[in-house]
């Protein structure tokens, strides 16, 4: 049997990351950080989501990934950043 479920080389894997603001004190400059698994290259990045009064911007140095949100991040905000990798 061959193993259908491996991503090509050419595949881009899809990442995201799930955020929530859960103090209760409004928040400025907020960044999030990730980086590149391992053995992969970048593909993109975005922001899927951002809440409302904020805006988001996204940034590649090397492996390193950086999502940063403008403007004050209420309490119970949430949102979503995503980010693509190839083998």
């Amino acid at each position: 049997l061959a193993n259908s479920n491996r991503a090509k080389k050419v595949d881009c894997l899809d990442n995201e990351i799930v955020y929530k603001h859960n103090s209760t004190e409004r928040l400025n400059h907020i960044k999030i950080k990730d980086s590149l698994p391992i053995g992969t290259k970048f593909g993109s990045m975005s922001c899927r989501s951002t809440p409302s009064g904020n805006t988001c911007s996204a940034n590649n140095v090397g492996s390193a990934l950086e999502w940063g949100l403008s403007g004050a991040l209420t309490p119970a905000a949430t949102g979503a950043v995503r980010f693509c990798v190839r083998q």
